[in-house]
This record gives C-alpha cells, sequence and structure tokens, in this order.
C-alpha cells in the first residue's frame, strides 16, 4: 500500500538528484549520473542568461547587435540544445540548432566583412540621438522646406 505522505517506493524515483543519497542508491542511481544530470541543467539555465543578457543589452543601449552579441547567442543556443536534448524537449532542440545557425551564419558574414577592403568602401553608420541602433527602427527627419515668395 502506497505511503499516504509520498514516501513509498512509487515515489522514490521521482526527483532523484534531489532524494537522500542513500535513496538514489537504493534505487539503482549512480553518483556520477546525478552530476551529470546537474550539469545538463546548468547548462541550460547558463544558456538562458547568456541570451537574455545579450538581449537586454542590446535593447538598452549597452551593446551594438555585432560579435559580442551574435557571440552571445550562439553559445547560448548550444547551451539549450545540450539540456533540450537532455530532457528530450525536440522542438526547443531545433529551434535553438536554427538560432545557432542564424547567430554563425552572421559571424561568419562579420568576419568577411572585416577581411574584405570593400567594408571599408561603405557609408560610416549615421545614430540619431534617443534611437537605439539595434531594434530596426527609421528614424525620420524631415528636410527643410523653402519659403516661398509669391
Amino acid at each position: 500500500m502506497p505511503d499516504p505522505i509520498g514516501n513509498g517506493p512509487e515515489t522514490r524515483n521521482f526527483s532523484p538528484l534531489f532524494a537522500p543519497s542513500a535513496q538514489r542508491m537504493a534505487a539503482g542511481h549512480h553518483p556520477r549520473k546525478d552530476i551529470m544530470e546537474l550539469l545538463w541543467e546548468i547548462a541550460g539555465w547558463a544558456g538562458a542568461v547568456a541570451i537574455l543578457s545579450a538581449y537586454l543589452a542590446v535593447s538598452m543601449g549597452w551593446l551594438k547587435a555585432g560579435k559580442g552579441f551574435q557571440t552571445a547567442n550562439l553559445l547560448g543556443s548550444c547551451a539549450f540544445i545540450i539540456n533540450g536534448a537532455f530532457h528530450e524537449a525536440w522542438p526547443s532542440v531545433v529551434t535553438n540548432i536554427a538560432w545557432f545557425l542564424i547567430s554563425a551564419v552572421a559571424l561568419l558574414r562579420m568576419r568577411s566583412m572585416q577581411d574584405s577592403p570593400a567594408a571599408a568602401a561603405e557609408a560610416p553608420h549615421v545614430q540619431f540621438p534617443g534611437v537605439p541602433d539595434s531594434t530596426g527602427q527609421l528614424a525620420i527627419v524631415e528636410a527643410p522646406r523653402a519659403a516661398s515668395f509669391t
């Protein structure tokens, strides 16, 4: 008969990472497996911190959407791929593979633009006051009108 407060053998396997070590060993869990599970969880949280920190920094204007931003997205998506595969969360894995590929292609394009002499010939970037350079917003500046003398 199961224990009414949930301490019976049926619940022993529910959360082996946080169960007392005697229960984990009795349930057939190896400490090394628990450490690996913890590492996969840490990878997931580290990925979340990397991606969200990069997004916050770009959105607040603390960081340009350049190499640092793309690198944080690349590393964060790798961590999410590892964590999602561990949890068999395949939609998350596929989404983060796409996220990884977008970041990788952006980094490769940035690298190739640095190496090409045509990059130096491009017009300099104009930053309008109060308009973030990473949100895709377009500042509309109206040209002054000439006075008409009729």
